[in-house]
């Protein structure tokens, strides 16, 4: 399991209340209240983006899209910086972030032996 084994979502019992108790400040509904219009402004371009592909009338691939989107909102509401990746795939941030999660059957086995 390597690194996963301490994701909250793999934790149980007393590991699982000390990681809630570290995360749940930063999901307080204030919290989200202010990431809300962050979140909101980069569906609006992926929305728009999404419209303009739509368009074309070609096949698109949503894994690019929602993985861009997903990336704005974590680096906006985060870190609050706006690498605008929906926009720019060739962002530096964006491509080294694409290499470091690039997957491939090597990955798991290489990572295993780093830790």
């Amino acid at each position: 399991m390597g690194i996963l084994k301490n994701a909250i979502s793999m934790s149980e019992d007393e590991q699982w209340k000390r990681l809630r108790s570290l995360l749940s400040p930063a999901f307080t509904s204030g919290k989200l209240k202010e990431m809300f219009p962050i979140i909101s402004q980069i569906g609006d371009v992926l929305v728009r983006n999404l419209k303009k592909e739509a368009g074309k009338g070609k096949p698109i691939n949503m894994k690019d899209f929602f993985g861009a989107y997903s990336m704005d909102v974590i680096t906006g509401t985060a870190f609050g910086v706006n690498i605008d990746s929906l926009n720019n795939p060739q962002d530096p941030f964006v491509e080294y972030s694409k290499k470091i999660l690039k997957f491939n059957l090597l990955s798991p086995l290489i990572f295993s032996i780093s830790m």
